[in-house]
């Protein structure tokens, strides 16, 4: 591959990665209706960065093909590369999502933009303790990541257990506990 080459194909990378996941949210919550219900929300995103790397892998498969017998072994490199970005790009849009979702700081300013007058006891009865808890819950059974029995949760699929440890792990390493 040619220096000239690797900067086209890099640009092309980072461009699908970039918006490849938010067009495919656009289509999976507009044109087809899914993910629109406060509790699945989440989800989109998800399922958007999945059904684009699914995408990209097929226009990597078509890319080797079309390179001939020195395909993979040659081109390995960048195919590595590819994925790469992608998925940091997908995981960020996720996140970006997310905030957008989930944060109180983000919806608080949201509905001080909405109204002339922002008054403090309604916020405080709309962000009760009680009540941000009952949404993450609900969330992460509607994820599956919990299951629900009465007013017991319990394990579910556990995918989003490893991204927590990895997160857990990477405040631990940057924050140690002082030791008394």
């Amino acid at each position: 591959m040619r220096a000239s080459d690797f900067d086209c194909y890099l640009l092309i990378t980072i461009a699908v990665s970039i918006f490849l996941p938010f067009v495919i949210h656009i289509l999976l919550v507009r044109f087809f209706g899914l993910f629109s219900a406060p509790s699945s929300r989440q989800k989109g995103p998800i399922f958007s960065c999945g059904i684009g790397l699914g995408v990209l892998l097929a226009a990597l498969m078509f890319w080797l093909a079309s390179n001939g017998s020195s395909g993979l072994t040659s081109n390995l490199g960048p195919v590595i590369y590819s994925l790469g970005i992608y998925l940091l790009f997908s995981y960020a849009y996720f996140h970006f999502f997310n905030m957008s979702e989930t944060a109180r700081r983000i919806r608080i300013l949201l509905e001080s933009s909405r109204s002339p007058v922002l008054i403090k006891s309604d916020l405080d009865r709309t962000y009760t303790g009680e009540g941000m808890v009952k949404i993450r819950l609900e969330r992460l059974v509607a994820l599956g990541e919990l299951k629900r029995e009465g007013d017991r949760y319990y394990p579910g699929r556990g995918l989003l257990i490893i991204p927590a440890l990895v997160i857990c792990g990477f405040h631990k390493f940057l924050f140690p506990e002082e030791k008394n």
